[in-house]
Parts: C-alpha cells; structure tokens; sequence
C-alpha cells in the first residue's frame, strides 16, 4: 500500500515539475516576444521623434510667413464685406494652423443689406 501512495506521489511531482518546466518555457518565450516588441517600439519612436523634430524645425522658419497669411485674410475680410461669411465659415479650421499662443485678429463681420 505505502509502494502505491509513493508511486502516485512520484508521478505527482512529475507532472508539477513538467508544469514548473512548461511554465518557465511560456514565461521565457514571452519575455523575449516583449524585449522584442520593446526594442521595435523604441526604434519607432526615435525615427518618429526626428520626423518630428524636422516638421517642428520647419514649421517654425515658416511661422512668420504664415502669420502674415492670416493677418492678410483678416484684412482682405475687414475691407472686402463679400469675403466675411467665408471667413466666418473657416474661421474654426484656421485656428487649427495658428501657432500655439497666436491669436488672429478677428475681422468685423459688416451686416448684409437687406433687399
């Protein structure tokens, strides 16, 4: 009977050991999928950061010109009463091109004659 039990508790801690042997393996295979998303993820983000870093560089040499484009259209809205619902209309998609803290100057929208 003690012979019986002994075996069953051996093939017991087989199988825990094969378990433990099997969970390391899972455990290893998973660790370097992640090093291995890990290291693509970093390269991604410094070719990204120079992209970047080049769009910012040059959005910054063309600032002014782009300031002046928009006072301009103000402008051209303040004396030009026909151009005004145009530039009412965009008004929200041109906020999106000002530079942070840049505030357009807003043009008077001049009332229609009524016919």
């Amino acid at each position: 009977m003690l012979t019986g039990i002994q075996n069953q508790l051996q093939e017991l801690r087989l199988v825990l050991v094969a378990l433990l042997i099997t969970l390391m393996l899972l455990s290893l295979g998973l660790n370097l999928f992640i090093a291995r998303q890990w290291k693509t993820v970093t390269n991604q983000a410094i070719e990204q950061r120079a992209i970047q870093q080049r769009a910012s560089t040059e959005f910054r040499a063309k600032e002014p010109r782009v300031k002046g484009f928009i006072t301009v259209l103000h402008q051209f809205a303040a004396t030009n009463k026909d151009f005004q619902p145009v530039l009412a209309k965009y008004h929200r998609a041109l906020e999106s091109f000002y530079p942070p803290g840049y505030k357009a100057p807003v043009a008077p929208i001049l009332p229609t004659p009524s016919k």
